[in-house]
């Protein structure tokens, strides 16, 4: 019976013109967990699905702890936001206990980028230093 209304089907599309595009698929996560640990989260199938856990502002850098269950890992996602004529050196980083990956900011209004993953086996939080006052500060997000 299954059988009749699929040759029924197909018949009625081919008699009426009618074509049916099969939707793109997305790409599967490449990786998971500890084998995503220092790879890019776009290349590897991770940024479709992610979900931000933590944000903040940090001295006119937006950063986001970024993660993906499929991957079972995180990064930072990170924005300047900053108006001002002279902004400051910046490096966004996503620390691990026991791996951390950097991004040095180029320092120019509206930058956008990410850093590597980590294993979200790991606790983990996304952290922005800035050059300020004669010294580097950081601040991060909460744990995770």
């Amino acid at each position: 019976m299954k059988r009749l209304a699929t040759v029924l089907l197909v018949l009625a599309m081919v008699l009426g013109g009618a074509a049916v595009a099969a939707a793109p698929a997305t790409a599967a996560a490449s990786c998971s967990a500890s084998g995503c640990t220092g790879l890019d989260p776009q290349s590897m199938g991770c940024s479709p699905g992610a979900i931000t856990l933590e944000s903040k502002e940090y001295n006119g850098v937006w950063m986001e702890l970024r993660y993906n269950s499929d991957c079972y890992a995180a990064w930072t996602r990170y924005e300047r936001i900053c108006c001002s004529t002279f902004i400051p050196p910046a490096t966004a980083y996503i620390r691990g206990s026991g791996h951390t990956y950097s991004k040095n900011l180029a320092g120019w209004v509206g930058e956008k980028g990410w850093t590597k993953m980590v294993s979200f086996e790991e606790y983990v939080r996304s952290c922005v230093m800035v050059y300020k006052d004669g010294g580097y500060v950081q601040d991060c997000t909460p744990e995770h």
